[in-house]
């Protein structure tokens, strides 16, 4: 249901358990109770709720990426910017037309994810990626992921933990993550620094993404805040870039397409606690028409055949 911030700050400071989900530009918020979700068939689901489906694999069957050369364009311009000090790192996506052989809702049931969410006729998720916990106490987590390679290329991860651009894309959104967290907190820490985790994809390949942890603890009146503190550190950094501010306004330019829900974040307040995550690995709906929206991060050492391998990449439907 069509929401705001101040929305969400009267819901939580109730412990109204909600689920809500927000767009990149935050200009679109939806929140549902738990009777609204099952009213207007939207799910939200997170490793610890995950429900296990069987029925048939969903697969792409047809897609249509941008060519290479249109792909240079885009990545021309950013490292213009970035060579001009305008932005230190920027994460670049483009939304490619894809087939399905099943329904949105389909693939949102045999997907298999850290998070998953669904909205009829608007978009489906499987993300691998969270954004902010909060417990009870007021304790903020953030897990910026940042820093990908294949396992097939590189099985142990030991290239990507020492890759000099990869490890500088990573350092930067900690440091940006870290900066936004002490607008809404206080006593910020890196707790886990540069951890690996192995993501599944689709046809049985796997790669590795770098992420790490920061904490920092939030006052005790954080429910009837929680909209507010969600509006000052979205969007999330790892989407975006450094500086953030004129980092979106490089992306804004770069893309020549509307992000809608695609990065935004989803999650749930249980009347006590937050879990969330960024809308990464998405898939939209638009007219019957179907589009998989992915992308990854540029700085000045990115080289663009690599970056537009990762582009295809990540095209995918983790399935269970």
């Amino acid at each position: 249901m069509q929401s705001s911030f101040e929305h969400i700050n009267q819901l939580a400071g109730k412990s109204i358990p909600f689920t809500f989900f927000i767009s990149y530009d935050k200009r679109n918020i939806l929140c549902f109770t738990d009777s609204e979700l099952e009213a207007n068939g939207v799910f939200f689901e997170t490793e610890s709720n995950k429900k296990t489906n069987k029925g048939a694999s969903p697969q792409i069957t047809e897609k249509s990426p941008i060519s290479r050369n249109s792909f240079q364009e885009a990545f021309d311009h950013v490292q213009k910017h970035l060579h001009y000090g305008n932005s230190y790192l920027l994460n670049l996506t483009f939304k490619t037309p894809i087939k399905l052989n099943c329904s949105l809702e389909d693939v949102f049931k045999q997907s298999s994810a850290s998070y998953r969410g669904y909205i009829p006729q608007k978009f489906t998720f499987f993300s691998p990626e969270s954004f902010i916990k909060i417990s009870k106490e007021g304790i903020i987590r953030a897990f910026p992921m940042k820093g990908t390679s294949s396992v097939s290329n590189d099985p142990t991860g030991q290239k990507l933990k020492e890759s000099i651009k990869e490890k500088s894309e990573h350092n930067t959104i900690v440091d940006l993550l870290r900066n936004d967290l002490a607008i809404v907190a206080k006593n910020v820490e890196v707790k886990n620094f540069a951890y690996l985790a192995k993501i599944r994809t689709g046809k049985g390949s796997e790669i590795w993404q770098m992420s790490s942890e920061i904490i920092a603890q939030l006052d005790k009146d954080w429910p009837g805040r929680l909209g507010d503190i969600l509006e000052k550190i979205l969007p999330a950094g790892s989407i975006s870039g450094a500086p953030k501010e004129k980092t979106i306004d490089i992306i804004s330019k770069a893309e020549d397409y509307n992000r809608g829900f695609y990065t935004g974040i989803a999650g749930r307040f249980d009347g006590k606690e937050l879990d969330s995550c960024v809308m990464i690995r998405f898939i939209a709906e638009e007219n019957g028409k179907h589009y998989y929206c992915s992308g990854g991060g540029i700085n000045y050492l990115s080289n663009v055949d690599d970056e537009y391998a990762e582009y295809l990449e990540k095209i995918y439907i983790p399935s269970i």
